[in-house]
């Protein structure tokens, strides 16, 4: 039997149910990567059907291929340059409009496109249908009608796909905008045949080239002009003038200084011709569950306050429900711990491993919060909510001076602080991007979250969920008023316009809520297998030599006493000082090392160690303080700077040092001794 290959690529709009035919497609076979030479990702995994074996690749959702966006672009160029045996399009039926905008550029790349048009009850809920076989012959290629979240169309689609691979190889779809595009177009393909020369530029169609030319996409300006003078170079000037006389010819017909936008008006024309032929009114739209939500969640004085009750809500749920999984996750490795140990003959292996257990043990007993934690916010996420927040915190960001773009950034910072930073790439203003770099640390990590919730289980044993979202606020106002000041004395700002698109609520998909839970949390349970599980034998290395010595005569113990004269006003032990010092390299190894330094009995160590006004200062040191050796990494790099990032370091420091002597003098005044 012969085993067909394909390499499809699954292309469309945000929101438009491309996650869910991905998951439907792969299964289980699927990884999270990144476009090779940046830090765009995409989704690749893999999918058997009728002796094909097929990879699945799922673009980031763009709204069109244009150069504007790192998503965009490097979209683009994976499907000129990889050339996927077939595009499948996911068009969201009841967004006819705006959605084939993207198709009509894809059909433009002259590359075999299948459009699987998606949310078609979406589309009867609001009141018309559309007539696929009218739509499939002005296209001239196949469509398949889905509803993904039902699994409606998935086999007939894999068929399509199938067919495509035995018959189609030859099919590739081309649409030309109306108007005097064409011509001109042709004018540059022509000179561009006649003056390329070189390998350069064979991956590109030489009329898409000219297209992309007349709209002055300068991305395709500089790849042409490049290819040109390599081939050409003492005549280059000459023949790019060419190319710059048919453009300005192409501005003086059509009467528009900005090409971009006016192709852009054709393509719309052309879309607009295209749904009046082919939509059918069926009635009236149902009751919109959408609007009538929305009109309370987006409202300008309640939004914020259920945003804020829902993040309650969640750490409640995730602290709750995890607290048994924690008790028993605690006995385990207590038993681990002193069990292993008796039976261990040798004194310094048994201690290595008993440092090992309780510094891992320590991470590992919060998985279900983390896990359940995810969890939630998948669902979320997967229920159409997190949009709504994202719109309604986008109108305090702009009051503040935050682009819109930056409320994805920041929100990625409470999983992870590293691709949060990498996401700035986004924002195409240097000045916004440096500002949303910059406060980007603020805000909680999931490596901070076991820290909150050891701590607040101590100490705020009644209301913990209200104390670790206490710790969340806390670093949404830091990064506010860091904003604020940046913005007023550092950079100048402007009014940006940031469009949103809202999806419709759905129910949300336990299977789609799980994948997401375990594709974030087993990431939580490698970097506890690895980066903690090393930084854990450090901690016992550094507790252990001189070894047989007592603790307090250790090489920790003078690391922590080194410095503790600066922490005279919070009142910290040596123990939490060295803690603070090694959540340099992790967050999470605050925890670990407060394991091993308390050992089986880690919340009596805290309890006997700490008071109230003591405590709650050591949890928003560990929030605004200098995030983790990574993420340090990552600003010099998407800074390229080592003076911006010193200073957000030394900046990082006094924060946390402020505000944490702020609140220890606030609770020492309240009597909370």
């Amino acid at each position: 039997m012969v085993v067909i290959l394909l390499k499809i690529a699954l292309a469309g709009n945000p929101n438009v149910g491309k996650t869910v035919i991905f998951n439907a497609l792969t299964g289980s076979h699927q990884h999270v990567a990144n476009f090779p030479g940046c830090t765009v990702e995409h989704k690749e995994g893999k999918c058997s059907f009728a002796g094909s074996l097929i990879t699945v690749i799922d673009l980031p959702g763009t709204y069109s291929l244009s150069s504007f966006s790192e998503d965009e672009l490097v979209s683009r160029e994976y499907l000129i340059n990889d050339k996927p045996d077939l595009i499948i399009n996911v068009i969201d039926a009841s967004n006819l409009e705006r959605n084939l905008f993207l198709t009509i550029q894809l059909l433009e790349l002259k590359l075999p496109i299948v459009i699987a048009l998606n949310m078609l009850d979406i589309a009867k809920s609001k009141g018309f249908e559309i007539n696929v076989e009218s739509l499939r012959k002005k296209l001239n290629v196949p469509i398949i009608p889905m509803i993904a979240t039902k699994s409606e169309g998935v086999v007939e689609l894999l068929d399509v796909v199938l067919e495509y691979s035995k018959n189609g190889k030859d099919r590739n779809a081309r649409f030309f905008v109306d108007g005097p595009i064409k011509p001109y177009e042709d004018k540059i393909a022509e000179i561009i045949r006649k003056h390329d020369g070189t390998d350069s530029l064979d991956n590109y169609d030489n009329n898409w080239l000219g297209l992309k030319l007349l709209e002055q996409d300068s991305v395709i300006m500089e790849i042409v002009y490049d290819a040109i003078a390599k081939a050409n170079p003492k005549k280059k000037e000459i023949y790019w003038e060419l190319i710059e006389t048919v453009i300005n010819d192409f501005k003086n017909e059509v009467g528009a200084s900005d090409t971009a936008i006016y192709i852009a008006n054709r393509r719309y024309h052309l879309i607009e011709d295209l749904t009046n032929e082919i939509i059918i009114k069926r009635g009236t739209a149902s009751t919109n569950i959408t609007a009538m939500l929305d009109e309370v969640l987006t409202d300008k004085y309640l939004g914020i306050p259920i945003f804020l009750a829902s993040l309650w809500v969640i750490f409640t749920f995730t602290f709750t429900l995890s607290e048994p999984f924690v008790y028993v996750l605690e006995n385990i490795f207590t038993w681990l711990s002193t069990e292993g140990t008796s039976l261990i003959p040798n004194p310094l292996v048994a201690s290595i491993f008993s440092g090992a257990i309780d510094g891992i043990g320590a991470i590992l007993v919060f998985v279900p919060t983390i896990f359940l934690l995810y969890f939630a916010m998948a669902v979320l996420e997967d229920s159409g909510y997190l949009a709504r927040a994202a719109f309604v915190v986008d109108k305090w960001m702009e009051k503040v001076g935050l682009h819109g773009k930056s409320f994805i950034p920041l929100m990625l910072g409470f999983g992870c602080t590293v691709p949060a930073i990498m996401a700035t790439r986004s924002i195409r203003e240097k000045e916004d991007r440096l500002i949303t770099i910059s406060i980007t640390p603020f805000m909680s990590c999931s490596a901070r979250l076991p820290v909150y919730v050891l701590f607040a289980g101590v100490f705020f044993p009644d209301y913990p969920g209200l104390a670790i979202l206490t710790m969340y606020i806390l670093g949404i106002i830091i990064a506010i008023l860091s904003a604020v000041v940046l913005n007023k004395f550092y950079f100048t700002h402007e009014d940006k316009v940031f469009i949103m698109e809202l999806p419709e609520f759905q129910r949300p998909k336990l299977t789609v809520a799980t994948r997401e839970m375990w594709n974030r949390g087993s990431l939580f349970i490698k970097k506890a297998g690895t980066i903690i599980l090393a930084a854990a034998l450090l901690v016992w290395f550094l507790s252990n030599i001189p070894f047989g010595a007592p603790i307090e005569d250790t090489l920790l113990a003078m690391i922590g006493k080194v410095l503790q004269p600066l922490f005279i006003p919070f009142g910290w032990n040596w123990e939490f000082i060295a803690a603070l010092i090694l959540g340099l390299i992790a967050k999470e190894v605050i925890v670990a090392t407060l394991g091993i330094l308390g050992g089986v009995s880690l919340e009596t160590f805290l309890a006997s160690s700490l008071s109230l006004s003591q405590a709650f200062p050591f949890m928003v040191f560990i929030l605004l303080y200098v995030p983790c050796a990574a993420t340090i990494s990552v600003i010099k790099a998407e800074t390229g700077s080592w003076k911006i990032t010193v200073a957000l370091t030394i900046g990082y420091i006094i924060i946390a040092y402020t505000v944490a002597l702020f609140f220890r003098f606030l609770l020492l005044a309240l009597n909370f001794k």
